[in-house]
């Protein structure tokens, strides 16, 4: 870990288990920051609850000489989404940036979308991102 853009800054990653969040956590790792990876653990359906993979993250930036912490908190639930901000801040004093990676899908059209699909994923798609940076504010 270097003098990079976001040396000794905060970062919050939700969604930092997987997919693009996984690679924002070990970028800004690697930039220096001290990353907190947010990570329900579920399927990209929102199925389940594992919560290995952020880990798996915090152990890869730590490997690299980082700071990490991993949070396995439900962004759609609000009392989470206080929660991880509270650890972040305990933590490592404050946050500078959130990145809202998490979401989930219902591949499914319209018509055949049934309401708790829309409202399990308007829950994380959208009022995830709305808990977290409410939280931080």
């Amino acid at each position: 870990m270097g003098d990079g853009i976001l040396q000794d800054k905060v970062v919050l990653v939700s969604g930092g288990g997987h997919g693009i969040g996984r690679e924002i956590a070990l970028l800004a790792g690697r930039e220096g920051a001290r990353v907190v990876v947010n990570d329900l653990g579920s399927t990209p359906r929102g199925e389940g609850r594992d919560a290995s993979a952020a880990d798996a993250v915090v152990a890869l930036i730590r490997d690299a000489g980082g700071q990490a912490m991993a949070n396995g908190g439900d962004v759609s639930r609000f009392a989470d989404a206080q929660s991880m901000v509270r650890q972040a801040a305990d933590s490592f004093g404050w946050i500078d940036a959130i990145a809202s990676i998490a979401g989930i899908s219902r591949d499914a059209t319209f018509h055949k979308m049934t309401g708790q699909d829309f409202d399990l994923v308007v829950g994380v798609n959208l009022k995830g991102s709305f808990n977290v940076a409410r939280a931080a504010a």
